[in-house]
């Protein structure tokens, strides 16, 4: 037999009223979203880079910098 879970202080049968708890939550769902957002935008970048070569192979002179 399954057991009912507990109810948070003033929500209704049913389930239907949101826990005090859920606005912070969605604070940090909106950043990951933004985060997700950012990290979509870097892997395209990155996928339209593949096979064009490594920039710093490009570069002329010594691997040190010293001209």
């Amino acid at each position: 037999m399954r057991r009912a879970r507990p109810r948070h202080p003033g929500e209704q049968p049913g389930g239907t009223d949101r826990h005090p708890g859920a606005a912070p939550l969605e604070v940090k769902i909106r950043c990951i979203d933004a985060r997700m957002a950012g990290l979509t935008g870097l892997r395209a970048d990155l996928e339209a880079r593949v096979g064009t070569g490594c920039p710093r192979a490009r570069r002329t002179g010594p691997a040190d910098g010293a001209g």
